[in-house]
């Protein structure tokens, strides 16, 4: 059996971006999981997708806020 990567999830990309930097989020986050494998807890993955997001602008998303 072939073993899946969260970076599964991230492919593929999607048509249309809502903000500039989305491709570049969704690019790093697609090579930062690229061999964690897929038995990821959803909980633990939302948690270090969002630790990854407040290292790049320094804060969390809110919604509404523009980055």
């Amino acid at each position: 059996m072939k073993a899946k990567f969260v970076a599964c999830i991230f492919d593929p990309e999607p048509t249309q971006w809502g903000l500039r930097g989305d491709p570049f989020l969704w690019r790093l986050l697609k090579e930062r999981y690229q061999t964690m494998e897929l038995s990821y807890s959803p909980r633990v993955l939302r948690e270090e997708i969002l630790r990854i997001f407040a290292d790049l602008p320094g804060e969390l998303p809110a919604p509404g806020k523009q980055y």
